[in-house]
């Protein structure tokens, strides 16, 4: 028995540790909630139109949390994803999207409030609604009073009433069912049917006057091959780069577009390119950016169907390069350091030259071992600094240079032969550090003989000694 309750813990102990999991994926952070489910807890991507998956990994995304997409203005529209083999709603807390701009949603999965309002009641910018493969639950599209257009497409199958509740400014309702689906009085309930247009195939005019509660619409239209709203497929715009990127002044780099619709490629599609703020960063039809000053802008790419624009934006930022184009450290001093304060913002590639008697040992970035080589002329090129840094150069007297053999110097012996190092007159616990010739640590040990598979041009320092010889 206890055995048995011994094992029982174990079991919701791991269960307990897997259930506070966090995984990712390009646009969302996900946490676990049990072994079949997750929640969404927040928006990593830079897509202005995300979609939110029904299933990652293996888990069902089964709600999205509160403060989801806090600080993420620049999301404009939300797509609810479905896939066939999850049948459960998607929970949504009513907070979820505060901080998104939303003008758009696209609804292709069930949905639930995870609270007593809508998870758009917090959104008066929503103008459009597309529902494709969910069905209009109470809380769909309640408090979206500022909406002005619906489609409605054939999966959909039912409409519950209270599903446009507070959608008054709702002007045009479009269903792509050529027979009307089962309704109540009290499933238009909140829509100006006075003011909102049904739109219907154009063969099934007649028939939706006569229905019951759809025939209440003052207006009800028929589609033309001309003016029939596109069957609202899954439509991307994916941008090459796609995450933001940092240009000098003068620079350009060119970004190109692919919008897939369902996941294959549209050959033809046009698309617009704009910029937030032409006098820093422009853009041509062709979607080369050209930096013109210090500053930041968002390039957006769009792409138009018959019933929407489809977006994408990364933001571009732009510095002003260093007036030099090489800055050269010369180093005077026996020992120590140097530091180069305050380095400018993304500068040209920085020269550290030795002055002649001296070797470089080690450079620094704020304190971080950099991994540089030292080239044919002794010199270090440091990769462009992304941001103000600290330089600290390291460097040591230049030393006797020989290719095997015995060394001698100040009363200290080194004799070098065939990858075996003795170092003679030298008090016992000396430390004696072996370099490769770009100054990495080989080998630090107070033992005064050592055996080293090391081939090539190497550096020996014994206290203020230092041998640079061949092995």
């Amino acid at each position: 028995m206890k055995r048995y309750i011994f094992a029982m813990c174990f079991i919701l102990n791991c269960f307990a540790i897997s259930a506070n999991e966090i995984i990712s994926d390009d646009n969302f952070k996900y946490e676990v909630i049990d072994d079949e489910n997750v929640a969404v807890v927040s928006y990593i991507g830079s897509l202005t139109s995300p979609s939110i998956p029904a299933i990652v990994e293996e888990y069902v995304v089964a709600e999205v949390r509160e403060g989801t997409f806090v600080g993420k203005s620049k999301v404009i529209s939300i797509e609810i994803k479905k896939d066939n083999s999850v049948q459960t709603a998607l929970r949504i807390h009513p907070n979820a999207f505060d901080g998104a701009n939303l003008t758009e949603i696209i609804i292709r999965r069930d949905i639930e409030s995870m609270g007593e309002i809508s998870p758009w009641a917090n959104h008066p910018n929503i103008e459009t609604a597309h529902i494709r493969g969910a069905n209009l639950t109470k809380e769909m599209l309640a408090d979206c009073s500022q909406i002005i257009r619906v489609n409605l497409f054939s999966p959909v199958t039912n409409i519950e009433d209270g599903a446009f509740a507070d959608c008054s400014s709702l002007e045009r309702l479009w269903c792509q069912h050529a027979t009307p689906l089962s309704v109540t009085d009290a499933t238009f309930d909140g829509i100006d049917l006075n003011k909102c247009v049904l739109q219907v195939p154009e063969d099934a005019i007649a028939t939706y006057r006569a229905t019951d509660y759809w025939g209440e619409f003052r207006t009800i239209s028929g589609d033309s091959e001309d003016t029939v709203v596109d069957v609202l497929t899954d439509v991307k715009v994916t941008l090459n780069p796609s995450d933001a990127q940092v240009l000098n002044v003068g620079e350009t780099l060119q970004l190109s577009a692919i919008v897939t619709e369902e996941d294959e490629t549209v050959g033809d599609a046009v698309v617009t390119w704009n910029s937030s703020a032409e006098d820093v960063a422009s853009v041509d039809e062709s979607g080369l950016v050209s930096a013109h000053a210090a500053g930041t802008a968002t390039i957006t790419a769009a792409y138009a169907t018959d019933s929407r624009t489809v977006k994408s934006s990364i933001e571009i930022e732009v510095l002003q390069p260093a007036e030099t184009e090489n800055i050269a450290l010369i180093l005077k001093m026996p020992a120590g350091t140097i530091e180069l304060p305050e380095a400018s913002l993304r500068p040209t590639p920085l020269r550290i030259v030795a002055e002649s008697g001296y070797l470089i040992n080690s450079v620094l970035l704020d304190d971080r071992e950099i991994t540089t080589e030292l080239d044919g002329e002794g010199r270090y090129t440091v990769a462009q600094l992304a941001k103000s840094a600290t330089l600290t150069v390291v460097y040591v007297q230049a030393p006797v240079s020989s290719v095997g053999g015995d060394i001698n110097t100040n009363n200290i012996k080194v004799c070098v032969y065939n990858g075996e190092i003795s170092v003679k007159g030298v008090t016992q616990g000396d430390v004696v550090e072996l370099y490769d010739i770009n100054g990495r640590l080989l080998y630090s040990t107070t033992d005064h003989t050592l055996f080293t598979s090391y081939r090539g041009p190497a550096i020996l320092i014994v206290g203020n000694q230092v041998f640079k010889f061949s092995l």
